[in-house]
């Protein structure tokens, strides 16, 4: 993941010979490096798949089927090929029939137990029957699972790619004696697809480069740092960045755990929040989206650790002197001014970045007026921010402020003449520094709502055992819905000064990702 742009796309065209295509796409369907378009060439026919049909049936039964069987490891099975597949996955439909048969009868029942549940008189000899044939169904599902789910789901694979295949050998042209393919490919890999392609067809395949009028996609980025691909799923949720525009999922990566850490800031709020941050993301998948949380709410948590220890507060108490007298913090409750400034800084901090991006994304697409407008907005930004801290709150000389407010005017007049349409963006630079007040907001809050909850329910042993357990319970749930509310506060609040405030000074999104010819193979091995 880089901040600018994707990697660098190039369109390309094979021509290769019809009796190369199926060693050719099984070639590319491996290495997974060109995401193919359906052919520009009008040529006379489509390519034929005469088990084209047969193939999606058998997928779409096999799939219910894994769906209903409990999960068993499997032990790879080869690949096989097209004819003996189709033979091999006949064979197992009878076995597939069954387990959607009990599958169904299970489901009946479940309705039937409701029914009787739910009825005027409820007769308990036909409950028993109705759990007894339940559990008979599912001790013959367990064995048939047993005995066939690692041949069924290796078939089911085997089955996905050769669906995959199909669909991609449709988008072909073919001549009858000739077929083109065509796709998107990273330059940094054509040198791997010349390679493939004379491979997989004996030298028998033309590959050129031609220019298109089309955005090219956007290469996925991540690396192999899970932060980055965390941030980088979520900013593809909102919209899959243009490759021809910065991917903000760095800036995000950088700027969301600090505005976090300042809402949440407690040693033992952070402390919870990595905890179960790393909970959740052990025993959820690396896919899904409660993953990419769980990741990014780590990272939140170590700044929480970093600003509770700054701002004094372990589970809302004041600990940090007792430790050491460099840790005596800051108290945020009686030091608002300075938190409010901090808060407008950090604001003014994260628009002129956005407005520098948003500079560079249109010098890079030639848009030199839109460019020089980012400037303009950049530099009223700071000079009319000078003349305000002058002015009203003495930060500067008059000389001074008077000159900050004549290069923000400046600044107006020529925004106006460069680029009319700019004109509103003036009002938002306004008034998006004060939205980071809300920073503060959240922040005192959650300091507040803790010291109260210590005043009225810290434990004491003298007490007694069971008033001591009582205000302990009391304590630990209330602490728990505090982290609850300020983690919620801070992460939507946290998002929405990064989407609306900063970016809105750069980013358009609307890109396509770049989804390669690929198919991972879990079950089965290769011949």
């Amino acid at each position: 993941m880089s901040l600018f742009g994707s990697e660098r796309m190039w369109y390309v065209r094979l021509v290769l010979l019809e009796e190369d295509r199926d060693a050719l796409v099984a070639t590319l369907q491996r290495l997974g490096i060109i995401d193919l378009r359906r052919g520009a060439l009008n040529l006379d026919s489509d390519c034929p798949r005469p088990y084209a049909s047969s193939i999606y049936e058998l997928l779409g039964k096999f799939d219910e089927a894994v769906k209903v069987l409990p999960q068993r490891k499997v032990t790879p099975a080869k690949s096989l090929t097209a004819c003996r597949l189709l033979k091999e996955a006949g064979r197992e439909l009878e076995t597939v029939k069954k387990v959607m048969d009990l599958d169904a009868r299970r489901k009946f029942l479940l309705d039937q137990e409701l029914s009787i549940r739910h009825s005027d008189y409820l007769d308990h000899r036909a409950l028993h029957r109705n759990r007894k044939e339940q559990l008979k169904i599912s001790s013959a599902l367990n064995s048939m699972g047993a005995k066939h789910y690692g041949s069924l789901v290796s078939l089911r694979e085997m089955l996905e790619i050769e669906h995959g295949r199909d669909e991609a050998v449709s988008m072909l042209k073919t001549t009858g004696h000739a077929c083109v393919m065509e796709g998107w490919i990273s330059s940094k890999r054509f040198l791997e697809l010349g390679n493939a392609a004379n491979a997989a067809t004996s030298g028998r395949c033309s590959i050129e480069k031609i220019a298109v009028h089309e955005l090219p996609p956007t290469y996925p980025g991540g690396g192999q740092n899970s932060f980055a691909k965390a941030f980088n799923h979520v900013i593809n949720l909102y919209s899959v960045p243009r490759s021809d525009e910065a991917n903000p999922a760095w800036l995000f990566m950088l700027s969301f755990p600090i505005l976090f850490g300042l809402m949440v800031g407690d040693v033992g709020y952070g402390m919870l929040s990595l905890a179960l941050g790393l909970l959740i993301a052990r025993y959820t998948g690396e896919d899904s989206i409660v993953h990419d949380m769980a990741v990014i709410w780590q990272l939140a948590a170590a700044f929480t650790i970093l600003f509770g220890i700054i701002n004094n507060q372990y589970l809302g108490f004041e600990l940090g002197q007792h430790i050491s007298p460099l840790l005596g913090g800051f108290d945020w409750k009686h030091n608002i001014s300075t938190v409010i400034s901090i808060a407008i800084a950090i604001g003014l901090a994260q628009l002129s970045a956005g407005l520098i991006v948003g500079f560079m994304n249109n010098y890079r697409k030639r848009r030199f007026s839109m460019a020089v407008s980012k400037l303009l907005l950049l530099c009223m930004l700071l000079s009319g921010t000078a003349a305000v801290a002058g002015i009203m709150f003495h930060a500067f000389s008059s000389a001074v402020s008077a000159a900050s407010a004549a290069v923000a005017l400046s600044c107006i007049i020529l925004l106006f003449s460069v680029k009319p349409s700019q004109g509103e963006r003036i009002i938002d630079l306004i008034l998006y520094p004060v939205s980071y007040i809300r920073i503060v907001g959240f922040g005192i809050t959650s300091v507040v709502i803790g010291g109260v909850i210590n005043d009225m329910f810290a434990p004491d042993i003298s007490a007694g055992a069971g008033m001591f357990a009582i205000y302990l319970a009391i304590f630990c749930i209330l602490h728990l819905l505090n982290l609850a509310l300020s983690t919620f506060e801070g992460a939507i609040q946290g998002v929405r000064l990064n989407f609306v405030e900063f970016f809105d000074q750069f980013y358009t999104g609307g890109g396509t990702m770049f989804r390669p010819f690929y198919y991972k193979r879990v079950y089965t091995g290769e011949v």
